[in-house]
């Protein structure tokens, strides 16, 4: 969603979804309950949810047979090294293929017609994207290290045995102790991995400063 939004530069009004789990938690008839993180997130960006009634295919437009298009154009270009090198790819394909070529069913441009009739009613994005990561505790091991999914990463030597809050994102995890960011990590999407953090210029600072006065204690 977030990258749709950024690449469109701009929020439809209302959003038409399947009965997915990440959307509709159960259903009975027309008494949905829905997944409370996704109210949360069209809260924060504006539009409103409206989801599609069981069995009824039609109301999905041709919205599935683009996935046929994408895999026969798109995903048989060449080969990829990784979710990064794919992303970066499909923004070129996007901008360059999908968007520029003459739709078989209307005849007219996708790009030229979103840009003439469709982009001005978008809602403004808000200044910061949504923070989508939900906080997890960790409990890294006496190496200094923690599990997630199936790699492990590393925390300041300072940190160990302490409990820890973990946000993961598309490319980036973030560890924070309380509120303060003390690492982060490249995201890998391989297995069985030892990926060391970069520790935060800000605890860098505050490492610093905790250990500066010390060191002019232990010269003297």
């Amino acid at each position: 969603h977030i990258n749709a939004f950024r690449f469109f530069g701009g929020v439809p009004k209302n959003i038409v979804y399947d009965n997915l789990k990440s959307v509709v938690l159960s259903r009975l008839g027309n008494d949905i309950h829905y997944n409370p993180s996704m109210l949360d997130f069209a809260a924060y960006y504006g539009f409103k949810l409206k989801v599609c009634n069981p069995r009824a295919p039609h109301e999905k437009g041709k919205v599935e047979r683009i996935i046929a298009y994408i895999t026969n154009n798109f995903m048989q270009k060449e080969e990829y090294h990784d979710f990064k090198h794919i992303r970066s790819e499909a923004l070129l394909w996007l901008k360059n293929t999908a968007c520029k070529r003459k739709h078989s069913t209307t005849g007219k441009v996708p790009i030229e017609e979103f840009e003439k009739k469709e982009k001005a009613f978008l809602l403004k994005l808000p200044q910061k994207a949504y923070d989508y990561a939900a906080p997890k505790v960790i409990h890294p091991q006496k190496d200094g290290l923690f599990r997630f999914d199936a790699n492990r990463y590393s925390v300041p030597e300072d940190f160990i045995h302490q409990p820890l809050t973990l946000k993961a994102y598309q490319d980036v995890l973030k560890i924070y102790c309380k509120d303060q960011l003390i690492c982060e990590h490249p995201r890998c999407y391989d297995k069985y991995q030892i990926i060391k953090g970069i520790t935060s210029p800000v605890f860098i600072s505050l490492h610093i400063y905790l250990l500066f006065p010390q060191y002019l204690l232990s010269i003297k």
